[in-house]
């Protein structure tokens, strides 16, 4: 039986799992991306962590056939990164090219969204659809188009990128550079930025609770959960 990783990178953190040639997830695993350390050290890393995946199951590391990647950015020829809107990492990385490098296996990646719409479309919500929009909210905000069964990636690969359509002339600065993002506002990182400025003259609520009191613990997800638990402060 041959075997194959699948790999988000995400802002944040990045998932990762092991699967059979049914597409069974065997194993999977979460790491912090750590980007800030360079695009070789978080590659690096996540193939440590497959190694170490592959070696508790007892998979041999000559069985794993090919990595499947989502990266948040737009992907030319399923190889190369154009831009990385939230990653501190150099225009048009060959993020194909690393990783075979450093795994000897065959390697092909794609928008993390796009990944994400076709998963939807094959598996999920999508599927019979003819046509289908997937919106993602994480560290940015991502899109994946569909339509009659094939991804609309427009002619630089940024087809599904919804997450740097304007809302606000000359609004918030984004992490791509322009301001007045859809991404600035809605995503895990506008929500904290939001969050952290209100906290300041705000502290009888449950997420000031929930990270006592420590503004460096604060994630989206606390904002989240005590919305769900009604806090009117959250929500």
């Amino acid at each position: 039986m041959n075997y194959f990783v699948g790999v988000d990178i995400g802002g944040t953190n990045s998932k990762i799992g092991l699967l059979n040639d049914q597409g069974d997830i065997l194993k999977s695993t979460s790491i912090k991306t750590d980007s800030i350390e360079g695009v070789d050290y978080t590659l690096n890393k996540i193939w440590e962590t497959v190694l170490e995946m592959a070696e508790e199951l007892d998979i041999s590391r000559d069985l794993i056939k090919g990595i499947g990647m989502g990266i948040p950015g737009p992907v030319i020829d399923q190889k190369k990164v154009a831009f990385f809107a939230n990653f501190p990492w150099e225009k048009n990385i060959n993020i194909s090219e690393k990783m075979e490098e450093i795994s000897g296996v065959k390697t092909r990646l794609d928008n993390d969204v796009n990944v994400i719409a076709l998963g939807e479309t094959l598996y999920g919500a999508g599927k019979g659809y003819s046509k289908s929009v997937t919106i993602a909210l994480g560290t940015g905000v991502g899109g994946g188009i569909f339509v009659d069964g094939k991804l609309i990636s427009g002619a630089t690969g940024a087809g599904g990128e919804i997450g740097h359509m304007k809302l606000e002339k000359e609004g918030k600065l984004c992490g791509c550079g322009q301001k007045g993002c859809f991404e600035t506002y809605a995503s895990a990182t506008g929500v904290i930025r939001e969050t952290l400025s209100r906290l300041q003259i705000n502290k009888t609520n449950g997420v000031y609770k929930a990270i006592d009191g420590d503004l460096n613990k604060l994630e989206a997800k606390h904002v989240f959960d005590e919305a769900k638990k009604g806090d009117e402060f959250a929500l």
